[in-house]
């Protein structure tokens, strides 16, 4: 996905917001340059999260090892902070 792409979905999903939750349901894939747009919203507030299990796992593990070295040897690099 092109980035004008991915941020154009990026403030459509925020611009839809009901009652102050993210509707991630429709989602069936997530780039790693979307997870990065969201991450902060997604670790400290309330989401719909998607109807795709993988899509769904995916956004679970990325916030649940925020900081955290790579667990398990997964394929993919955990976001982390930069000081």
């Amino acid at each position: 996905m092109e980035f004008l792409e991915t941020y154009s979905l990026y403030l459509n999903l925020i611009n839809k917001k009901t009652d102050e939750k993210l509707d991630l349901s429709k989602l069936t894939f997530i780039d790693p340059m979307l997870i990065l747009l969201l991450f902060d919203y997604l670790r400290n507030n309330e989401y719909i999260p998607p109807d795709n299990p993988p899509t769904r796992n995916y956004i679970d593990i990325m916030i649940k090892t925020y900081n955290k070295p790579n667990p398990n040897n997964r394929s993919y690099l955990p976001v982390t902070s930069i000081n």
